[in-house]
């Protein structure tokens, strides 16, 4: 019995169709809220005062370094300004871009879980998941946060559980349990 032309294409099509494709994404393991609290030796909240970007020594890279003014503390015993440093960012019309890097606007009002990195500067934990915006409610009035959207970056073993958005007071209280319960 001979098989028609249609069928073999269509045969081969749903063989091709079958083979797992690369992924584009940056990966990254999700870091739980209690896990993000536990790890950072420093969380804070803070108003972002100057974003630049940078050449490094080598000048093979931009980095970006975001300058903030630390307004409360929930771990840790920050300086009154704090630096953070991420890969990419722009220089003269050369950009380096880096999947799930995080943007920053002059006066955004943040919770950032952090750990050391260069000396004298900070990067937030979780590559980006420590970065939470602070917007009031309009209806309630009550501070809320809103965990930085994380761009071509893929959260392995996150399930459901990525935080979109909690109360501020919440946030604090799953991420920092011993700390908000007076222990």
């Amino acid at each position: 019995m001979m098989i028609p032309r249609r069928c073999h294409a269509a045969f081969v099509f749903v063989l091709l169709s079958l083979i797992p494709v690369a992924a584009t994404a940056t990966q990254v393991q999700y870091l739980p809220l209690q896990t993000l609290g536990t790890e950072s030796p420093l969380v804070v909240r803070a108003s972002v005062r100057e974003v630049r970007s940078f050449w490094n020594d080598a000048h093979t890279r931009i980095l970006t370094e975001t300058t903030v003014r630390v307004s409360e503390s929930y771990k840790g015993a920050p300086a009154g300004e704090l630096r953070i440093v991420q890969m990419g960012g722009e220089i003269d019309g050369v950009r380096m871009t880096v999947a799930g890097a995080l943007s920053w606007r002059q006066g955004e009002d943040v919770v950032l879980f952090l750990e050391d990195s260069l000396p004298g500067r900070y990067r937030v934990a979780g590559f980006s998941q420590g970065k939470f915006e602070v917007q009031r409610d309009p209806q309630t009035g009550e501070e809320m946060v809103l965990q930085a959207p994380l761009g071509g970056v893929e959260l392995v073993d996150a399930g459901s559980a990525r935080v979109k958005h909690h109360t501020l007071r919440a946030l604090l209280e799953q991420a920092l349990p011993a700390i908000q319960g007076g222990e």
